[in-house]
């Protein structure tokens, strides 16, 4: 990990540090290895464009339910969700258990990400991360925006190479991001 010209702090392979001057990096511990990992699994999720269910992120598919008036009926058809039935009654858009399946796997990743590998031991912890983003309390724009909150802070604790104010002013033909690093390496 070093840091960035902006003060951020980011962690990517070392060529890549070297690659973009990075003075004093530090070797990252493996559980800290883990949890960017899995923070940036967050990202990508709650991120992610798609055409189809399956590959939209969380944020797209509460946007664009949310804009059909959908969300709704996310928590009238949350119980059904939980005992099996969504899906079975006509009308049932698909969309919507795309969303509570990934809303479900995004807290995981981000509980992981926050708390290591042994995730919030306690009760508590694990009612406070689910109620951040829970779509059977939460209207389209309640829920949108715990979604965004949480996006931001698995951006952060991803520490991207590249993905903050600085990304924009690299010099023509820079590398600006771990994405673009480790596109261009060798498959």
């Amino acid at each position: 990990m070093w840091q960035e010209p902006s003060g951020r702090t980011v962690a990517g392979p070392a060529s890549l540090a070297a690659q973009s001057g990075a003075k004093n990096p530090a070797q990252v511990p493996t559980e800290e290895i883990r949890n960017i990992n899995d923070a940036r699994q967050a990202v990508n999720l709650l991120d992610k464009q798609g055409k189809n269910p399956q590959s939209m992120g969380v944020i797209q598919l509460v946007d664009q339910l949310g804009k059909e008036g959908k969300l709704g009926i996310v928590a009238s058809r949350l119980n059904s969700w939980l005992a099996g039935g969504v899906g079975t009654s006509p009308g049932d858009d698909p969309r919507i258990i795309t969303l509570l399946d990934k809303a479900q796997l995004a807290m995981t990743l981000t509980m992981k990400a926050h708390f290591g590998a042994s995730g919030g031991r306690s009760p508590q912890m694990l009612q406070h991360f689910l109620d951040m983003a829970n779509a059977k309390k939460m209207d389209e724009t309640t829920l949108g925006s715990g979604f965004r909150a949480i996006e931001n802070y698995m951006q952060d604790r991803a520490m991207i190479p590249g993905s903050g104010p600085q990304e924009s002013s690299a010099p023509s033909g820079a590398i600006k991001s771990f994405t673009d690093w480790n596109k261009s390496q060798p498959q």
